[in-house]
């Protein structure tokens, strides 16, 4: 079994699946649902379920970048800088954002109306602040999930900031000082949900402020659990076994129940304090099938063929687009997708088509050689300051 010291090796397939998951719900939302029967209503509605993704993502963010510092932490070893770890991972995630986000802004100029509030939008999206305000959450007119990339950022820097504490303190005080971290997040969630803040049209008036920083940081610190049992667990020598993929897919089963379940449900029934994706319990099952991949003999190994470990790594990059690529087809090419199932059904393959290869080109063009530049230039700015600080 491979060490944990690469904190993504065995998460290629569950961030392609995941990624896949979020493109199918958005065309679920534009699926013709016109005299549908009975069991098809019900599909339907169990997949606007597959929103808890966005848990997903969180708590595998959180995992990935906890993996290092559990290393370190478990082994007596010097942790990690957060401060450059949070920079390098600050550098992969914004150039391709920023280009999708003047990308969409420029495409809402032509096809849409102009309106002055958009630039307010777009600044706000620029420095991952589009959290703060209900007006601002959308960062720009089309390609509404950029909404997620701030929140990424912000949690991300919670859970390096978080792992720096957990590192710099005597291992048996980690737990109280973990347990103090969440409690202060659910007081800032109190308090944030408290503000009175304008009510704005569109889902903007449920979703804020119940999404926000702070209740998506619980994910994030899901995750960081998740990391600390993953490294645990492979720092026992745990081998593979038959019993951790029967396990797996009995959770697996169980939340599939669940989601269908919850499908007649609102988006904020059956969850902590009104927040989204039914904490605790949905995100606990996600951490759980996260965590036990590694120990699975059978699962693991079959998803981390070369199919998914390609959609696992441009699996960001299909985010930021797919949604482009569902506006354009859907308005240019299959007009008649939503009283058509058969104009849906070629909608939506030749939108997986499109963001699988506008995800690509993103991948390579941007994501690599962009942060690479900005990576480079960052070193040499760090190596001249230190230099000018010897001289002086």
């Amino acid at each position: 079994m491979r060490t944990a010291s690469d904190p993504y090796f065995w998460f290629s397939w569950l961030r392609a699946i995941a990624c896949l998951s979020v493109v199918f719900y958005h065309l679920n939302q534009i699926r013709p649902i016109a005299n549908l029967t009975e069991f098809d209503w019900d599909l339907y509605r169990f997949s606007e379920n597959f929103d808890v993704v966005v848990s997903f993502f969180f708590i595998l963010t959180g995992a990935g970048i906890s993996i290092r510092y559990w290393t370190a932490i478990f082994g007596g070893e010097t942790a990690p800088s957060a401060k450059q770890a949070f920079w390098k991972r600050l550098a992969k995630l914004a150039p391709a954002y920023w280009v999708a986000l003047f990308a969409s802004f420029l495409l809402a100029l032509v096809m849409k109306d102009f309106s002055w509030e958009w630039i307010v939008r777009l600044l706000s999206g620029i420095f991952f602040l589009s959290w703060a305000h209900p007006s601002t959450f959308f960062p720009v007119e089309i390609n509404g999930p950029l909404w997620y990339i701030p929140f990424d950022v912000v949690g991300s820097a919670m859970a390096f900031w978080t792992m720096h504490v957990l590192s710099s303190v005597q291992k048996t005080r980690i737990p109280a000082y973990f347990a103090a971290i969440f409690g202060l997040l659910v007081l800032w969630h109190l308090a944030y949900s408290r503000i009175p803040f304008p009510v704005v049209p569109g889902i903007m008036s449920e979703w804020f402020p119940r999404y926000n920083p702070f209740s998506f940081g619980w994910h994030f610190m899901i995750g960081i659990l998740t990391g600390a049992a993953l490294v645990w667990g492979t720092r026992k020598n745990g081998n593979p076994s038959f019993l951790w993929d029967a396990v797996w897919l009995a959770l697996a089963i169980f939340l599939w129940n669940v989601l269908w379940d919850y499908r007649i449900l609102g988006d904020f029934d059956k969850t902590w304090l009104g927040t989204p994706f039914h904490f605790p319990l949905v995100p606990a099952l996600i951490a759980w099938l996260i965590g036990i991949v590694p120990f699975t003999r059978i699962i693991a190994p079959a998803f981390e063929l070369g199919a998914f470990r390609f959609l696992g790594k441009i699996s960001y990059s299909v985010y930021l687009w797919h949604a482009m690529a569902i506006f354009l087809l859907s308005r240019y090419a299959f007009p008649e997708h939503h009283t058509v199932f058969a104009e849906w059904v070629r909608l939506a393959c030749s939108v997986a088509i499109a963001a699988i290869g506008m995800g690509w080109a993103s991948s390579v063009f941007l994501e690599r050689r962009l942060t690479k530049h900005l990576l480079w230039k960052w070193k040499n700015q760090a190596i001249g300051k230190y230099c000018s600080n010897r001289k002086s």
